[in-house]
């Protein structure tokens, strides 16, 4: 597990058979969780409270054998003021990350997906990784005393940045992190900052804490 995937930028002519060279791995994604929460704990004021759910892979198959890494890093009683649960999901079938958003203030699923699925069994496969990532959570906070309506809470498709390749879904997710723990954080960024935006990521990563978000 490196880090590797982030220091290209994916070049607009395509890259043939050699994509997985610009892919980002769960380390990279984690790792970066990790560091978001460094910083809230360093700046509560400017951050959301947000617990990062680390991948180790949250595949469609893993989810299924009882949701066990979700309630494993969701305790049964939550902190005061915790607003929200991130938790980034990769789509074996079609090798993409994608975002799951707990929002506990509004009591609903936020889905941030940078390349929407559009043949039927690509839907179907993405629905149920959803599902199960629901079912994973619910299963958590029902343990606690203030979700237990969880199960009732709508799923948002939020209209949010999309990439223009296949390459890049692992760079949106931990974009998608970084603003979203940011108390009014909002996403506006695109494919063509790309280039900023892994070397952001490198950098970060290298120096272990996160910088400034170059865009805003």
């Amino acid at each position: 597990a490196d880090i590797k995937g982030l220091l290209k930028v994916v070049p607009e002519h395509g890259v043939g058979d050699k994509g997985s060279q610009y892919c980002v791995d769960g380390f990279a994604i984690d790792r970066y969780g990790e560091l978001l929460t460094e910083r809230q704990q360093m700046y509560p004021g400017l951050c959301m409270h947000t617990i990062f759910v680390k991948t180790p892979q949250l595949t469609r198959a893993k989810l299924a054998t009882g949701g066990y890494m979700v309630p494993a890093v969701l305790p049964s009683k939550l902190a005061h003021g915790v607003a929200q649960v991130l938790l980034p999901l990769i789509d074996e079938y079609a090798r993409h990350w994608l975002l799951l958003q707990v929002d506990l203030r509004q009591r609903r699923f936020c889905v941030y997906d940078s390349c929407r699925p559009t043949r039927g069994r690509d839907k179907e496969e993405r629905k149920l990784l959803l599902h199960r990532a629901r079912t994973a959570v619910a299963q958590a906070l029902l343990q606690t005393d203030l979700y237990a309506d969880i199960m009732s809470w709508e799923e948002v498709h939020v209209d949010c940045p999309q990439q223009c390749n296949g390459h890049d879904c692992g760079v949106f997710v931990m974009v998608f992190m970084d603003l979203l723990s940011i108390e009014g954080g909002c996403l506006c960024f695109s494919q063509k900052d790309m280039r900023q935006l892994r070397e952001k990521c490198v950098a970060d990563l290298l120096a272990g804490y996160i910088r400034n978000f170059p865009l805003s």
